[in-house]
């Protein structure tokens, strides 16, 4: 049986926005800025927004799959 597609969710593409230059001066600590990613996230969000990025750190996701999360 195939695989299903690695489809991004939602909130993987609203974390990526939150992302931009100079991020790393805008908080003073790597808590900081990991704080200011995180904020726009409410409790279920968060819950599948880890849940998503646990699937795709893990091993089972192939080079390719992780090359399409665009």
């Amino acid at each position: 049986m195939a695989k299903p597609r690695l489809e991004p969710t939602s909130e993987f593409h609203r974390l990526g926005l939150g992302f931009y230059q100079d991020l790393d001066t805008t908080g003073k600590t790597d808590d900081e800025v990991c704080d200011i990613v995180l904020d726009p996230f409410t409790g279920q969000e968060r819950i599948r927004l880890q849940d998503f990025l646990d699937g795709i750190t893990r091993d089972d996701a192939s080079d390719t799959e992780l090359l399409q999360l665009r």
